[in-house]
């Protein structure tokens, strides 16, 4: 299955309920996990790296430095930390993905789970 990093990361955050199923969709859900954990590798690490190069570092409510740094679209920098973003974000992958069909996680999941894991369940 042929994916973008953006996709990548959306369907593998999608994933994290399900991995405390005890069940095949368990199985299904740890498995894509780390097939996408894998493949996001470097794109992870170029998000670390702009977050540092645009973001500022997070104090709590006393001033005292949290050892975060964070950006978010009110701060100075944000358009171009999105503009670099985006150029990694938008690069597709042709990924291992296992799909699953919908008839074997119906009572299973939510109808919500089901949405969010459409692009990897089949008819």
């Amino acid at each position: 299955m042929k994916l973008n990093n953006f996709q990548m990361e959306t369907l593998m955050n999608s994933l994290k309920p399900l991995l405390s199923h005890r069940n095949k969709v368990g199985y299904f859900a740890a498995r894509n996990t780390r097939i996408l954990r894998e493949a996001l590798t470097e794109y992870f690490i170029f998000k670390e790296r702009l977050i540092r190069k645009y973001g500022q570092e997070q104090f709590d409510g006393k001033g005292k430095p949290l050892h975060q740094i964070s950006i978010t679209p009110d701060m100075e920098g944000f358009e171009d930390f999105s503009k670099e973003f985006e150029t990694v974000g938008k690069i597709e992958h042709e990924v291992g993905i296992m799909t699953m069909p919908y008839k074997e996680v119906i009572g299973i999941l939510s109808g919500e789970e089901i949405l969010n894991l459409d692009i990897i369940l089949t008819e």
